[in-house]
């Protein structure tokens, strides 16, 4: 391959490859917590490459975490959630999951972990980040 040709193709995978993942964290003290690594692909994508939900306590409670995904109009959505019943100090981890949205976009992104207790769930939310291929 020649110098130039080698010069051209690395210069073509750097514009076109994807922000380095952006890490989240997210916990209900001593009780749940949620960890998770993003690639910002663009403005419509988000690629969750870890997602992990932990369960510290055994006590009879389900853990489980969602996104929050806010548009650049100020709407607020919820993913479904990934749930950890196995109460028993226990992580499970998904990994390659996305986050899409080619109508409004995805401006913000927000980790948010709950207990299953009684009454409203207790929840905790992780700092928001803005998406920087917006």
């Amino acid at each position: 391959m020649s110098a130039l040709l080698s010069t051209v193709l690395a210069a073509t995978l750097a514009a076109t490859s994807w922000s380095s993942g952006s890490g989240f964290s997210a916990q209900v003290s001593g009780i749940a917590s949620a960890t998770a690594q993003v690639t910002y692909i663009d403005g419509e994508e988000i690629r969750v490459d870890s997602m992990s939900v932990s369960d510290l306590r055994v006590d009879g409670h389900s853990v489980y975490a969602y996104w929050v995904i806010r548009t650049p109009e100020g709407y607020s959505s919820k993913t479904g959630a990934r749930v950890n019943s196995q109460d028993a100090n226990t992580t499970l981890t998904w990994r390659n999951l996305r986050i899409t949205d080619k109508h409004y976009g995805l401006k913000k992104l927000q980790l948010v972990v709950c207990v299953d207790d009684w009454g409203t769930d207790t929840c905790r939310a992780s700092g928001v980040q803005v998406n920087p291929r917006f």
